[in-house]
């Protein structure tokens, strides 16, 4: 040890109490009368076993003082100094180890002794015993966290604990503490660790490492009772449980279709999660699946996986839907209206349908569209334009399969429902005229309107040749037969707008072309149809006129009526650009379908294509198409076919709506004759400026179909509708178009132009458990009913219908308000149960609600409100608890609770159960199942108490425990001296105690017993010897032990003690002082100032005048010892002087001499 660190460790034990001087101050004269110290101790050369060890030396006869050199070299070179009056010095702070060299001499004055030396060497004190674990033991985790611990070694400041998991301490760690004991807060599991501890007894001053030692960490558990694990046990709804795992923060789980896990496109989760329950959120395929869990601790460790058993998981979904319309056979035919409709299927997202000319749908033999809906209308022409349109009179076959989205990709494909077939057919077109084998001289081909034609294709066979066709939008045509080729043979069909045609007649109808055309007797060219006595028609009407003699042929001009403008060809080359050989004519295009009032006239034309006459100007009109009546609504179209059916109008004499319609419905309507299709128009208002489907923007946009009855599909935007809000509903018109280019009136922003409008309102999810105002700890499982299940309970009244609607997701929301303005969690799932395995919950109270999500992505209505209270189980405490009595050096100890990453602990003095901040001990937060402080907890006589709350995974904290309570208790320390009633020289004051365990140091107090205040000292030892002078007077003292925090352990009781600094006196004399004419025969009596000792015939003597041998006398002391009385023996002379001598070894209790003293006295004569 340096120079400079004994000098300051002296001058530390000094500070307090002696007068530290310079050596280079001039040193006194040495007084050649005044000896040196004697009877050093500790003798030279000694060990001690203390470092504070008491240094004492004889008295000297004249001392006042004594000057204490110390150092740690022995030529004194740099010594610290102390002067005290006492015969002894206590440093006040440990001296460190090693050789110690110390000399004293005696002064008074100016003047001083020799110097008396000597030397002693303190040795280290061995390290902290009883250490805890014993060495080699277990830890099993977490019930046994690492808690090291040792017995007190007596004034230690401190303790240094190292742990490494290395032998020799290489890459050790280093905790400090002032308890007894550590938690060690990080350990890897399954290993062994070392230790050892020493204390700090002052700056630099240590005693010796302990004893190694070594405890293992054992390893994390595995996961037990994992399900499901058989694949005999195939699962629908997938959900995988375990118990949990002691000491587990969180769980890493791994699920893969290959047993070996290797293959990571087959993996289908990894991850980590904070439950023992897992439903993945988006569905897994179906297939067999691996999986296996892992726990994982506080400290982010786990077991690698070669040690994790593997399980087995089977997911199955075998759910088919049942075919309804049409039914299954070829006879008799479907008809319109045409649809397709099936039962609904559970867990299903959409649906695929598929319809083809092959039974077992061969490769390009069939078509695929999609639907959210149990009802599938074809015949969309666009917007979306749908490929699943049977063509008439040929068998056609078809299946439906459920598809659970949205996994990706393509979703999950459930089972095809059985296949079965059937014939479209609508009514053939009935042809009018000419009459079947008639014979004709103007060949004008006439037939009815049919349902949904947009166009017509007419062939006409001749024999032997002259065959003809044409496209028409008309209900006539005239073609330009030769009679020659006799008879013909002609067909009509109706072409939809989606391109498809009726079926061919049967039998096609023959007729001939012979003759002159009939003559009405009118002026040539007159017209006779198409003028204006003639009704409006739909379609273009068939124009004849009176025949001109010498016509070759006709042509035809037409324009708006009184516009005096003749349309160019280009309007419709079918009519305006064509050339006539009969007195009739029609437009085969479209370009006079527009209703309006139009101007013709007709030219004839000779055989050299010269102009030879025209008819006079005749107008024919053309009629709008009404829009289409009988609108309803229903949920199926088994339903509409039953006439059960929603069809409440705006425009009823009592206003009214199709209200709590569950699910999209299915939009029905009458056929309008000469319709070739049908715009859907659905808005969120009656004046259809805000379109639900297309955009009022873009009339192309709008959805058109050639059916009489509508319901989106997939591929519409948005396939299903949204829920209606509070007095908000869909608006929806139907336009009837003749063709897609010529429509009815267009009803995109008219004031309140739709009659007819429903207000969809889902129904609400049923939630199963857990149920209103029940408790549940972590892990809480929600589970409600599947959608399709409340769907069919739910049923339609105007229809008596159940609803067909399934959930393709799940929204689920928890918060901590009813009002759901504070969330805790918003996730949308695939099932109908979740357990929350990425996050955890606060505890408290909570409401949840669902809701069903289309396949729309729509958020249908919410669920009601439920409410589960997070109530998980609070730490149990383990000790200190039912007002225990220990020491400061405390561990407090709980038991483990699930998914704790972290604890806070706290500690409240003054038994303060409301745990105000001004009574708080400490407040930590540690991994371990138990803490112990770094500082001792201060003995007091209120007790403390003390809570654990948990901190979750993630960090949100738990209930607190029960309140624990306990005493801490100190040992006040066992004074040794002075013991009471003792006399005590006032320049020789010595104090000494035992030692206290836990003590690091000293309060001596000491006090004049009528005095108030105290003057006190605080040392490391257990003793101190004042350096100062006390005065006269009974004095009390009293230790307090104190611990390396600060804190006092106990305190002894006051003890009394005298001081008593000033030597006996004579106080009277009898005979006094050169007294005269004293009785021969009296005793002489000498009082003194206060009791004394050794008063004999040795110490009191007598002489007579001139005589050198004193007088025989006895001398008594009276029970006071306050008077002695001298009797002499033989009488005394007459006139005679006599001299009393009293010796200086007469002595008061503490020691002081008495003054030599002598007087004198006469006797009579």
């Amino acid at each position: 040890m340096s120079v400079s660190h004994h000098r300051r460790l002296i001058g530390l034990a000094a500070a307090a109490v002696v007068v530290v001087s310079s050596l280079s101050a001039t040193a006194p004269s040495q007084a050649a009368g005044l000896a040196s110290p004697g009877e050093l101790a500790p003798t030279d050369g000694a060990e001690v076993s203390t470092h504070t060890p008491v240094l004492s030396w004889a008295r000297v006869a004249g001392a006042a003082t004594y000057e204490v050199l110390i150092d740690d070299n022995s030529d004194f070179s740099s010594p610290t100094s102390a002067t005290t009056v006492n015969r002894r010095f206590t440093p006040l702070t440990a001296l460190p180890d090693g050789p110690a060299f110390w000399k004293v001499r005696a002064k008074a004055g100016s003047q001083s002794s020799g110097w008396s030396e000597g030397s002693f060497t303190i040795s280290q004190v061995a390290g902290p015993t009883d250490l805890s674990p014993a060495d080699g033991t277990v830890l099993q985790q977490p019930e046994d966290p690492p808690v090291l611990s040792w017995t007190a070694v007596p004034g230690a400041q401190s303790y240094t604990v190292e742990v490494d998991r290395d032998q020799n301490f290489l890459t050790k760690k280093t905790y400090t503490t002032m308890s007894t004991s550590i938690v060690v807060p990080d350990q890897a599991h399954d290993g062994t660790y070392f230790w050892h501890v020493r204390a700090q007894l002052g700056s630099g001053i240590h005693t010796a490492n302990s004893e190694d030692s070594s405890y293992q960490i054992g390893p994390l558990r595995q996961v037990q009772n994992a399900q499901p694990d058989e694949v005999t046990e195939p699962q629908t709804d997938v959900e995988l449980t375990w118990d949990p795992v002691p000491g587990a923060v969180s769980y890493e789980l791994w699920i893969s279709s290959d047993p070996d896990f290797n293959n990571t496109s087959a993996t289908v989760y990894k991850g980590t999660i904070f439950s023992t329950r897992y439903s993945p959120p988006t569905t897994f395929g179906n297939n067999q699946y691996y999986w296996k869990v892992r726990a994982i601790n506080a400290d982010n460790e786990t077991i690698e996986w070669n040690a994790i058993e593997t399980h087995h998981l089977f997911r199955v979904w075998d759910s088919a839907p049942e075919l309804l319309h049409p039914a299954d056979g070829i006879n008799p035919p479907t008809s319109d209206d045409l649809y397709f409709q099936w039962s609904p299927v559970d867990h299903a997202s959409y649906y695929e349908f598929q319809l083809g000319t092959d039974p077992n749908f061969s490769p390009n033999t069939y078509r695929t569209c999609k639907t959210a809906a149990t009802t599938f209308t074809p015949a969309y022409v666009k917007n979306p334009i749908e490929a699943c349109m049977p063509a008439q009179g040929a068998t056609h076959y078809w299946r439906v399969r459920a598809v659970d989205d949205p996994k990706s990709p393509g979703g999950v494909f459930g089972i095809f429902s059985p296949t079965q077939r059937f014939i479209y057919e609508t009514p053939r077109v009935q042809q009018l005229a000419p009459a079947n084998g008639a014979t004709v001289a103007v060949p004008t081909l006439r037939w009815a309107a049919a349902h949904n034609a947009a166009k017509y294709a007419v062939t006409v066979k001749g024999t032997g040749g002259g065959n003809m066709s044409v496209t028409t939008a008309s209900l006539s045509w005239t073609p330009n037969l030769k009679p020659s080729f006799s008879p013909f043979t002609w067909t009509v069909q109706a072409i939809n707008a989606n391109g498809d045609y009726s079926p061919l007649p049967l039998t096609p109808r023959v007729f001939s072309v012979d003759g002159e055309p009939a003559t009405t007797g009118a002026a040539p060219l007159t017209p006779l149809t198409g003028t204006e006595d003639d009704p409006a028609t739909a379609r273009f009407p068939n124009l004849t006129w009176e025949p001109m003699p010498d016509a070759e042929y006709y042509r035809i001009k037409i324009g708006t009526h009184n516009s005096n403008f003749w349309d160019v060809a280009s309007k419709d080359p079918t009519i305006l650009g064509a050339t006539f050989n009969y007195p009739a004519a029609t437009s085969n295009g479209e370009g006079y379908l527009a209703a309006g009032d139009y101007d013709w006239q007709v030219e004839a034309y000779n055989d050299n294509d010269e102009l030879i006459g025209a008819s006079p100007i005749a107008t024919f009109a053309i009629k709008d198409l009404p829009a289409p009546t009988g609108l309803r609504i229903a949920l199926t179209g088994t339903s509409l076919d039953a006439d059960a059916a929603c069809s409440l109008s705006l425009s009823d004499p009592t206003p009214a709506q199709c209200v709590d319609v569950p699910s999209t419905p299915v939009l029905d309507w009458d056929p309008v004759p000469e319709a070739g299709a049908y715009m859907v128009y659905l808005a969120e208002d009656r004046s259809l400026t805000n379109m639900v489907f297309g955009s009022a923007s873009t009339p192309l946009s709008i959805p058109v179909t050639t059916n009489t009855r509508w319901i989106p599909t997939k591929i519409a935007n948005p396939s299903q509708l949204p829920d209606n809000s509070a007095g908000t509903a869909y608006y929806w018109y139907v336009r009837a178009c003749k063709t897609l280019a010529r429509c009815g009136t267009d009803p995109v922003s008219t004031f309140n132009i739709a009659k007819h409008a429903f207000r969809k309102v889902s129904p609400k999810p049923e939630l199963l458990s857990p149920a209103n105002g029940a408790s549940r700890p972590d892990d809480i499982r929600f589970e409600w009913r599947d959608y399709l299940a409340t769907n069919t309970d739910s049923v339609y009244a105007p229809t008596g219908e159940s609803s067909q609607q399934a959930a393709r997701q799940y929204r689920i929301q928890v918060s901590t308000k009813s009002d759901f303005t504070s969330l805790v969690d918003d996730k949308t799932v695939d099932q109908t149960r979740y357990t929350p395995f990425d996050r955890t919950y606060p505890e408290g109270q909570l409401y949840w609600r669902v809701q069903a999500i289309d396949d729309a992505r729509n958020g249908l209505a919410w669920s009601d409100t439920g409410s589960v209270v997070k109530s998980s189980p609070v730490v149990e405490l383990v000790s200190p608890v039912a007002d225990e009595q220990l020491s400061g050096n405390t561990t407090f100890r709980w038991s483990p609770t699930l998914y704790a990453r972290n604890y806070k602990v706290e500690l409240y003095r003054n038994n303060d159960l409301t745990f105000s901040p001004a009574n708080r001990v400490f407040s930590v937060t540690t991994k371990q199942i138990a803490y112990a402080h770094n500082k001792p907890i201060p003995a007091s006589a209120t007790p403390y108490v003390w809570r654990v709350q948990r901190i979750d995974a993630k960090n949100l904290p738990g209930n607190w425990s029960q309140t624990g309570r306990f005493y801490s208790v100190g040992l006040a320390p066992n004074q040794v001296a002075p013991s009471p009633g003792t006399l005590v020289p006032g320049n020789d004051s010595f104090f000494a105690w035992e030692a206290v365990q836990g003590a690091a140091k000293y309060k001596l107090e000491y006090r004049l017993k009528s005095a108030g205040s105290a003057s006190s000292v605080t040392t490391v030892g257990q003793s101190v010897a004042l350096t100062r002078n006390l005065t006269d007077g009974v004095y009390t003292w009293r230790v307090t032990a104190i611990d390396a925090g600060g804190a006092g352990l106990g305190t002894s009781p006051w003890l009394e003690f005298s001081v008593d600094g000033t030597a006996p006196k004579v106080t009277t004399t009898k005979p006094a002082k050169n007294a005269t004419k004293v009785k021969r025969t009296a005793n002489i009596v000498i009082t003194f100032s206060e009791p004394v000792s050794n008063v004999t015939k040795g110490t009191v003597k007598l002489y007579r005048k001139g005589s050198a041998t004193p007088v025989k006398v006895k001398v008594t002391l009276n029970a006071a010892k306050t008077k002695a009385t001298v009797n002499p023996t033989p009488t005394l002379k007459k006139n005679t002087k006599y001299t009393v001598k009293l010796s200086s070894s007469i002595r008061d209790r503490s020691g002081l001499n008495l003054t030599a003293t002598s007087w004198s006295f006469t006797t009579k004569k």
